[in-house]
């Protein structure tokens, strides 16, 4: 397993005889009683980002971190109650706290942590991943939402939820000065830098295509650890031809992990069972991801950087510039970052035991990107200011590179679609892929949880 995890239930709860994912974690979990109910916290072993910290009839259990603070700050300021300080100080984490009384579950503002819970029958728990309280038995598993605290009586079971922060909080309305333009310039590299250098340690995995998003990430990270670029695509993919050309412009090692058609049928169910979701959209970019993490895992490295969330900080995407709005479309898309993309990229990185950081989603990052008008944002091309504030840093050439999505960049829909058919699923069906992988999820889920994960369709 990977993350943090919990479960309150009876002492004599036969789901405590299906903790199999918990015996190779035994060292790192806590079993204690509140209010009369067996609580079992834990976390992953030998991981730097989950902890477990004790006091005077409380616990917490932490995945992630707050930059600039300690362990002892955050823990003192579970203890005052401070749970709005907690949320709104820099950091990417989930926790699950006790004072002895209640549990309190939280997860930070843009949501980099997820964190999920069920309460089911007599019991109540919670995962870094949906899918182990799903093996264990449990259904109805919901999300703890970024930026809110849950506060859970263990009596009964019953669910407070308190509206702590959201990413909306980062948006200010005082926009900064379009003839500042490389002031502005200045700041997006110092905040991109500081967020990567606070991400890294000696050694760093890098999902890469070769766009401006992932170079920048590679570019910057290679300054203050050791990297290796991970691509994944059909061997006539645009993402495979052009990583090759841009990794030798960084030079910068760098896997390629050129696939076929089968390779890609093998790996839909493995997608599919990671997510838990069925979306042509999720397999199509959490196929690639979860290939490359596991060639990561594999290679040694514990932690994957990505670009993800640049296209929505700066204006990558084509519903932007047909918006009437299009300020507002970005903080919309912005806040729905979590539920979108993050829980999905986390969710097939942790089945590989890989932590997924995104760099681009630091909250110093996101300020200042909601602050920067869209006259100067996205002019003659998509994420023209970033693409400025980067020159003489990245290559010109990569600079210059038009935006292709993950999916379609490694040629992974393609094929997708050319799977399904061949299953019988013509396009004529209408949403052919989602039927096709609908068929795929009755044979890797019970009924039970089947229905909370697939694509209805009008039949």
């Amino acid at each position: 397993m990977e993350g943090i995890l919990g479960i309150l239930s009876n002492t004599d709860d036969p789901i405590i005889d299906k903790l199999d994912y918990f015996l190779n974690v035994r060292s790192n979990l806590i079993d204690t009683e509140i209010n009369g109910k067996n609580l079992i916290l834990g976390k992953a072993p030998k991981r730097k980002d989950y902890k477990i910290v004790e006091g005077k009839d409380c616990i917490a259990v932490i995945d992630g971190e707050w930059y600039k603070y300690n362990l002892d700050d955050i823990f003192k300021l579970f203890l005052e109650g401070d749970f709005k300080k907690v949320f709104n100080l820099n950091g990417d984490f989930s926790f699950a706290f006790t004072d002895g009384n209640f549990i309190y579950l939280g997860r930070d503002i843009v949501g980099i942590k997820p964190l999920y819970f069920s309460r089911d029958r007599e019991v109540f728990a919670f995962s870094s991943m949906k899918s182990i309280l799903w093996d264990i038995g449990l259904k109805n598993v919901k999300r703890v939402k970024p930026g809110k605290l849950l506060k859970v009586d263990p009596t009964n079971r019953k669910i407070n939820i308190s509206n702590i922060s959201d990413i909306t909080s980062l948006n200010t309305k005082n926009k900064v000065d379009i003839k500042r333009s490389s002031i502005i310039k200045k700041k997006i590299r110092k905040y991109i830098n500081r967020s990567i250098k606070r991400r890294v340690e000696k050694n760093v995995a890098i999902a890469f295509s070769g766009g401006i998003d992932s170079t920048i990430v590679a570019t910057l990270a290679s300054k203050f650890a050791d990297v290796k670029l991970y691509t994944v695509g059909l061997s006539d993919s645009p993402d495979v031809n052009w990583s090759k050309e841009a990794s030798k412009y960084l030079n910068l090692e760098h896997k390629v992990i050129e696939m076929d058609i089968s390779d890609i049928s093998r790996y839909i169910p493995l997608t599919l069972k990671a997510i838990g979701r069925v979306s042509r959209l999720d397999i199509g970019i959490g196929l690639p991801l979860y290939v490359a993490s596991e060639a990561a895992f594999k290679d040694g490295y514990d932690t994957m950087l990505s670009g993800q969330g640049s296209d929505e900080l700066f204006g990558g995407y084509d519903k932007f510039k047909k918006s009437k709005k299009p300020e507002k479309t970005i903080l919309k898309s912005v806040k729905n970052i979590a539920n979108r993309d993050i829980e999905r990229d986390a969710a097939v990185m942790r089945k590989n035991s890989i932590q997924h950081r995104a760099p681009f989603l630091d909250q110093d990052v996101i300020r200042l990107a909601l602050s920067i008008p869209w006259k100067i944002k996205n002019n003659k091309i998509e994420k023209q200011i970033l693409r400025e504030a980067f020159k003489g840093i990245v290559p010109k050439k990569i600079l210059k590179r038009n935006k292709k999505s993950l999916q379609y960049g490694s040629r992974v829909d393609r094929e997708i679609d050319r799977i399904a058919r061949r299953n019988g699923y013509k396009r004529r069906m209408g949403k052919h892929v989602e039927r096709y992988l609908n068929q795929i999820a009755e044979e890797l889920f019970p009924p039970e949880i089947l229905e909370e994960i697939r694509y209805k369709t009008d039949d």
